[in-house]
């Protein structure tokens, strides 16, 4: 209680230095100053309407409501230069650096909700913006290993009461420390099933997998992905692309790139830029290292199969003399970024 006392009092602490800032004006001279000739890298995964954020399975730390993004895109719009990828490598190369500030809007994974909820907004307020598409899932029916085994393990959870399936994913599950979740009261299974399938993203990949396909096998066709979770298809990304989105790299399979081999890394960098390049008729420029994770290793690979700029997860604002192979950004999520004064806070690394 104490904890979440602390929580409360430090979240409205910050909310009301913002908003005395922002609407003090001394937050927009604050952006103009120290990001002269400098520029902030925006990271989205999932826009949603309110009751697809609400039945979504990503981890809300990737997930702003469209009303938030419609909001974060007026506000950019009042305060930077929002780029296109074209001038945003452009301003790299200036000798000056970027003219005053500016900013990059992207989006990770090639979500479905990118072309549905993202673009219209782009397009209603004549931003750019650059999306990385992990190439093997666009046009697939499939889903990423977290959203699916946390939507698989919620149909468990509603079939708990067939004692032989319970049975059965029990036992799958109880060397993963998830078999509790067939307890779990209705107010509490959601957030359990996401706590506990993150802590799976530090384990190998087979372990999700294999537990994965028990839990299919039990369920039988009962299981399966919730539409919402799905990705874009190549008619959709091309339809972006003629409008003017740029699109970049991210893998092919969405592993993170510094746990395989280096010839799996050379191919998931070169293959990925290739099958953009078949699809839009135009070789990618940018790649996103998927989760953020790179090494030196990994930075070679992409170099090496002819990508110019790669962004990485880590937070920061970006200049010229920034290495091109690990490019900082700011990710948003609707939390703490729904009202403008906490989304420019949080730009300006004050929150």
């Amino acid at each position: 209680m104490a904890r979440d006392s602390l929580h409360r009092f430090v979240a409205a602490a910050r909310s009301a230095l913002a908003h005395g800032l922002y609407y003090s004006g001394v937050l927009g001279l604050w952006c103009r100053v120290s990001l002269r000739r400098r520029a902030v890298v925006l990271t989205y995964h999932r826009v949603l309407p309110d009751d697809a954020a609400a039945r979504t399975w990503s981890h809300p730390g990737i997930v702003v409501t469209r009303h938030t993004f419609d909001t974060h895109v007026r506000t950019l719009k009042r305060f930077f230069r929002v780029l296109s990828l074209d001038e945003f490598l452009a301003g790299l190369e200036r000798a000056d650096g970027f003219a005053g500030p500016s900013c990059l809007i992207t989006f990770d994974d090639g979500w479905r909700d990118t072309y549905s909820e993202a673009w219209p907004v782009l397009r209603q307020h004549a931003a750019s913006a650059v999306v990385f598409l992990p190439v093997d899932f666009i046009g697939a029916d499939r889903m990423f290993w977290q959203e699916e085994l946390s939507a698989l393990l919620h149909q468990a959870w509603l079939r708990r009461s067939e004692a032989p399936l319970r049975a059965a994913c029990e036992r799958s599950c109880a060397a993963h420390q998830l078999a509790s979740i067939f307890d779990a009261a209705p107010d509490d299974v959601r957030l359990l099933i996401r706590t506990r399938v993150n802590a799976l993203k530090s384990r190998p990949l087979t372990t999700p997998r294999q537990l994965i396909a028990d839990l299919r096998a039990a369920l039988g066709t009962a299981g399966g992905a919730l539409p919402v979770d799905g990705f874009m298809t190549w008619d959709e990304v091309r339809r972006m692309h003629a409008d003017g989105v740029a699109f970049g790299g991210h893998g092919t399979t969405h592993r993170l790139l510094t746990t395989l081999p280096p010839i799996e890394v050379a191919d998931e960098a070169q293959r990925s830029r290739e099958t953009i390049g078949r699809e839009l008729g135009a070789v990618p420029a940018s790649f996103s290292y998927p989760n953020g994770d790179w090494n030196a290793g990994v930075a070679e690979a992409v170099a090496g199969a002819g990508y110019a700029v790669s962004f990485s997860t880590e937070r920061g604002v970006v200049d010229r003399h920034d290495h091109r192979l690990s490019l900082k950004r700011v990710n948003m999520h609707e939390d703490v970024t729904r009202r403008p004064p906490l989304f420019l806070a949080r730009l300006m690394g004050l929150i």
